[in-house]
């Protein structure tokens, strides 16, 4: 899709995610919207041609931004981005089902072209079967899988009742530049530091790893297709498991430090593994990963100015 001058509005724009987002929808010529209420995300990190709004996107004050900037394409990647605090506290991680409800609402009252949601692999829940198709089972092990999966559903019933044309990007584990917060920055921050990152379990968990640009690149070609698809819903990973021992291991060869985590007791409502088949997605919107694990952790700690 040619976004040449069209108005793209981007919840949790001053993201990680998000804030890449901008500044590739920036670079092809779009006019870029965000809002962000920075309680994760970082100003700076927002490109200066965006119009920015700070507004948590349950907010009431979402509708008057959707009157005055009438976005076009609505990409909803606002979230609580913790999974522990969402076992800890399950009534915060609701607050982002309002929210993408929220979003959602406006989206139809707006007449929005296309809404795109990122959801998460961590919806399928603990199964053997592996790398996880689309059609896999729901099994929820977490207040944070149960709202995307719940966001999910919501859609569908936006698509089938209003027409709201959506998107649905079940995303693996993404990393890169910008990251502050998860596994992989807390490891390159106690390595880099001389210290030793902690571990709940024995570091077995597997995650599949997906560098940022490769996810970028699948948000906008999800564009490209066309609004009669049927269940638009892609997952994008590697395909290949990676133990949480493993990485650690490949970051502290990196910056030539020595890896011995401090184990603890694991905690309840872990995913202790998974891979995402994105076959579909290459099928669909011709999608590939460009970025193997240690080419994205070079980029990653390059950027940060550590090797």
């Amino acid at each position: 899709m040619d976004v040449t001058n069209k108005t793209i509005l981007i919840t949790g724009g001053a993201g990680f995610i998000g804030s890449h987002l901008g500044d590739a929808l920036i670079g092809q010529g779009a006019k870029v919207v965000v809002i962000d209420d920075l309680s994760s995300g970082v100003r700076e990190n927002v490109n200066g041609a965006a119009v920015f709004y700070e507004l948590n996107v349950a907010d009431a004050g979402i509708k008057d931004i959707f009157a005055k900037e009438q976005p076009e394409i609505v990409y909803h990647l606002a979230s609580n981005t913790n999974v522990p605090r969402s076992i800890e506290d399950p009534l915060y991680d609701f607050k982002a089902l309002e929210g993408a409800l929220n979003v959602m609402d406006n989206c139809r009252r707006g007449r929005v072209q296309r809404f795109v949601f990122t959801s998460s692999g961590f919806i399928y829940g603990n199964t053997s079967q592996r790398p996880i198709a689309e059609d896999e089972p729901f099994r929820p092990i977490s207040p944070y899988a149960i709202t995307k999966k719940s966001a999910e559903q919501y859609l569908q019933f936006y698509n089938t009742v209003y027409g709201l044309s959506s998107v649905v990007v079940r995303m693996a584990t993404v990393y890169g530049p910008r990251q502050i917060k998860g596994a992989m920055p807390d490891y390159i921050n106690k390595l880099s530091q001389g210290k030793q990152a902690e571990f709940y379990g024995d570091g077995s968990k597997t995650r599949d790893y997906v560098y940022i640009e490769d996810i970028i690149n699948v948000l906008l070609g999800v564009l490209d297709l066309r609004s009669d698809y049927p269940d638009p819903v892609f997952n994008i990973g590697s395909g290949k498991e990676t133990t949480l021992r493993d990485l650690y291991t490949r970051i502290a060869a990196h910056l030539n430090k020595s890896p011995d985590p401090i184990i603890l007791p694991d905690r309840p409502g872990e995913l202790n593994g998974y891979s995402l088949d994105s076959r579909k997605a290459r099928e669909a919107l011709h999608w590939e990963m460009r970025h193997s694990l240690d080419d994205g952790l070079k980029k990653t700690l390059a950027w940060r100015k550590l090797i």
